[in-house]
């Protein structure tokens, strides 16, 4: 049984050694303030053009792949029940999580962006010319927010949670933009592909990504 929850706009976040997430005493990697796991959903009918519909269902590969993801889920934490487990509404995610058989929240936030980010951000002629200052469109920016109070809010619900993980499914673009917010720049890229796991966490008053478009819990050919 999914509940849905209403993102509240916030500030932007600070990151560093004054940064709200910052203690006293800086936790380690074995007991880090907070740990989020971001997945991705599985191969969509959009994806291989099996349909013209943005918001459409899985393949049968994507639903293969979502079961390998649940099993990895399930593996990782023995205390399952005691996790926040999260969901964008967009059909691909909600298919993907429900294969986990635990209740769960969706979070509208966590939807894709719309229209093509690739696009929306900066290039350079050649890696020497790289600017991690650059900016992206406006168009990318207004979904950027989204994200930093996204993000913000996990934060939020991650401390309620009294030390147990955030299992949080999603989207590529949703993901990547997280990631660029904690890095603090745009002009940058990652590779996330479906149903992969990518992990990040707050201990030592600083982020750190601890696992990274993970996919070995899939066999090669249900890799895409």
């Amino acid at each position: 049984m999914a509940r849905v929850l209403t993102l509240q706009r916030h500030a932007m976040i600070s990151f560093g050694p004054q940064a709200a997430l910052s203690s006293a005493t800086p936790k380690d990697k074995n007991n880090p303030e907070l740990r989020i796991h971001l997945l991705r959903h599985g191969e969509s009918e959009w994806q291989v053009g099996a349909s013209r519909h943005y918001d459409s269902r899985l393949t049968p590969r994507g639903r293969q792949q979502a079961r390998y993801l649940a099993d990895r889920v399930h593996a990782f934490s023995s205390n399952l029940e005691a996790c926040s487990i999260f969901s964008s509404p967009l059909k691909r995610s909600l298919e993907t999580i429900e294969v986990l058989g635990r209740p769960f929240a969706v979070l509208d936030s966590l939807r894709e962006a719309p229209g093509d980010l690739k696009a929306c951000l900066p290039s350079f002629e050649g890696p020497n010319h790289h600017q991690p200052d650059a900016q992206a469109s406006s168009q990318y920016q207004a979904f950027h927010s989204v994200i930093v109070g996204l993000l913000d809010q996990l934060i939020d619900e991650a401390r309620s949670a009294e030390g147990a993980d955030l299992f949080v499914f999603t989207h590529g673009g949703t993901i990547k933009t997280l990631l660029r917010v904690i890095h603090g720049t745009s002009a940058v890229c990652y590779r996330i592909d479906n149903c992969s796991w990518t992990t990040i966490a707050w201990y030592q008053n600083r982020w750190h990504v601890e696992c990274l478009n993970d996919v070995s819990h899939l066999p090669q050919h249900l890799r895409s």
